[in-house]
């Protein structure tokens, strides 16, 4: 795939051959959690878990973590262009369905240290 990092060890089948599910998940009246599941033959292949805040109508991406064309499990803080954070290389669909219920954790923390929550916890 064109912009990708140049050592992979592993990329998910193309996108049309896949099956995706996307669904946001409104945290409150300014904050959505979306979600992006793609899978193939039952199996999860890649996915975003993305925090974003409503600004008017607009929306501005807070943390996202994904697994789309890096080769790795990463996080993005702000702008999506900016430079990410690997979390996990990708070297199987394992490692893609192992990392999200831990992804979609860290994203939805980011969201309760924001509200001042994450001491509650």
């Amino acid at each position: 795939m064109p912009g990708r990092d140049s050592e992979l060890t592993w990329a998910p089948p193309p996108l049309q051959e896949c099956d995706e599910e996307r669904w946001p998940i409104p945290l409150d009246e300014a904050y959505i959690l979306s979600i992006r599941r793609v899978h193939w033959n039952g199996q999860l292949v890649a996915y975003a878990i993305v925090l974003t805040r409503m600004i008017g109508d607009r929306k501005l991406e807070i943390v996202c973590i994904d697994t789309m064309h890096h080769g790795s499990v990463h996080r993005h803080d702000g702008d999506h262009d900016a430079p990410h954070t690997v979390i996990r290389t990708i070297s199987s669909q394992e490692d893609v369905q192992e990392s999200f219920d831990e992804a979609y954790d860290e994203v939805y923390n980011a969201y309760l240290k924001i509200m001042g929550m994450d001491e509650l916890r």
